[in-house]
């Protein structure tokens, strides 16, 4: 046996056996003064053996026997030849609060001998990492995270102290004690990283994360950041800023943003837009916000996605910049759906042929009548010189038996069966085919002079931009 441990033993042989069998009225049976003995004894021989670990705890259940606190003296001896001072400075500390003072005084120069010697073998481990939730395990032992900041005291030499709390990346760290020494831990744990996906109906908006600016809108990817609590602002001039507080964990949170326009923006810095569309009736809309296409409603400034439309053709979007306290105005020429302009290209061909076939008509009658005419005209011309012949020849002389008025009878005889018929009948139907078929023609006319060329929607775009207007005109 080693001489010191001895001597701890011999000092507790004489003060710890006879308190325990000199108050036997502590205890309710003789077998646990007996146990009490006998285990005090193996304890002994354990020690001698240099069996530490049995023998400690042969000399606890010895203590929980009797409550004797020369046993914790042992037990401190003990500790210390196992190497644990830091349990045995605890065990010692123990003995000196509860043995009485008459046994301290008695041994006061071993007790002081062994505290000096056991002080100089242990170290304060403080823990002073600033996180909530905070474990702290020391040689893999877990210590109370209170204690841990007040100061552990611990065996001189290295020690591997864990550390982890919620949200950190868990951290071991082999830190070496000196004796009679403080050793403190403070440097916080890396935090864990995690990610903010923002979406957003605006782009150009600056997104705000714990009052740094971060972002601006469309984030194409997610936002790194730590775990945990995090304030996201989404801004834009002209647009109601939006505040709102996301809890980050593991694969990270989501944060979709609708920023409503400025209900009174500052109209000095508010951007105007006037579009003109090559259709009436259509709709322009900015952001998917229905907008006014005359430039009356205050906008704000900066990038937009401009969407105009109409029905029965195709719908344009662009992408604008509208610069603040300037009106930008934009022209625009939408192109027809494939439906819409084979029902344009059939409706103009109905027209051409419409107006081609009224103006073929009109010719046509126009032609019948002045036949008609023509033929009256020409017979009437061939009856007249008949009869003026006929009357040439009864007029004269002994040609044909009569003279003056003796020929009138048979004059008006041969003008009866020789002239055309009624003439005003020939007169009005030449005239009215006349006039009918100079309508239809004047009407045909007019319908493929004033008939669109079908070429409408075939202009070529054209585009212009200066920094106060802009102009683009497009089709497909």
């Amino acid at each position: 046996m080693r001489p010191r441990l001895a001597t701890l033993l011999a000092l507790m042989l004489v003060a710890g056996a006879p308190r325990a069998s000199a108050q036997p009225h502590r205890h309710r049976s003789g077998r646990v003064g007996d146990e009490a003995r006998r285990r005090f004894r193996h304890a002994v021989s354990l020690v001698d053996e240099g069996a530490f670990a049995p023998a400690l705890s042969e000399f606890e259940r010895v203590w929980e026997l009797t409550r004797n606190p020369a046993v914790l003296f042992n037990i401190a001896a003990t500790w210390e030849a196992m190497g644990a001072f830091a349990e045995a400075l605890d065990a010692l500390e123990r003995f000196e609060a509860q043995s009485p003072e008459s046994l301290r005084a008695a041994r006061s120069a071993e007790i002081a001998e062994a505290r000096a010697r056991l002080e100089a073998r242990t170290g304060t481990l403080r823990v002073s990492v600033p996180h909530e939730g905070l474990a702290v395990a020391v040689d893999g032992i877990e210590q109370p995270r209170e204690r841990a900041r007040a100061g552990l005291r611990v065996t001189a030499g290295p020690h591997r102290v864990a550390l982890s709390a919620p949200g950190y990346h868990a951290r071991e760290t082999l830190v070496h004690v000196v004796g009679e020494h403080e050793s403190e831990l403070r440097d916080p744990l890396d935090p864990q990283g995690s990610t903010l996906h923002v979406r957003c109906d605006v782009e150009g908006a600056e997104v705000r994360v714990d009052g740094a600016v971060v972002a601006t809108t469309p984030v194409a990817s997610g936002i790194v950041v730590t775990e945990g609590h995090h304030r996201v602002e989404v801004s834009r001039l002209g647009y109601t800023p939006v505040v709102t507080e996301v809890v980050a964990r593991g694969l990270g949170a989501s944060v979709d943003v609708s920023l409503p326009w400025d209900a009174h923006p500052d109209l000095t810095r508010a951007a105007q837009l006037l579009v003109r569309v090559s259709e009436p009736g259509a709709l322009a809309s900015l952001d998917g916000r229905r907008v006014p296409l005359d430039g009356t409603l205050p906008l704000p400034p900066g990038p937009h996605t401009l969407r105009v439309t109409r029905e029965h053709f195709l719908s344009e979007t662009r992408a604008v910049t509208l610069p603040a306290g300037q009106t930008t105005e934009l022209d625009v020429q939408l192109s027809p759906t494939p439906a819409w302009r084979a029902e344009y290209l059939g409706s103009v061909r109905a027209t051409r042929r419409i107006g081609w076939s009224l103006a073929l008509a009109g010719s046509a009658f126009v032609l019948a009548g002045a036949s008609v005419g023509a033929a009256w005209f020409a017979q009437d011309a061939d009856a007249a010189a008949r009869f003026n012949h006929a009357r040439a020849q009864l007029a004269t002389p002994g040609a044909s038996g009569c003279g003056g008025d003796e020929c009138l009878g048979p004059l008006q005889t041969y003008a009866a069966t020789a002239l055309p018929p009624d003439a005003t009948l020939h007169i009005a139907v030449g005239a009215g085919f006349g006039v009918l078929g100079l309508a239809s023609l004047v009407a045909g006319v007019w319908v493929l002079a004033s008939a669109d060329d079908g070429r409408r929607y075939d202009r070529a775009p054209r585009a212009s931009l200066t920094p106060t207007r802009a102009a683009l005109t497009w089709s497909f």
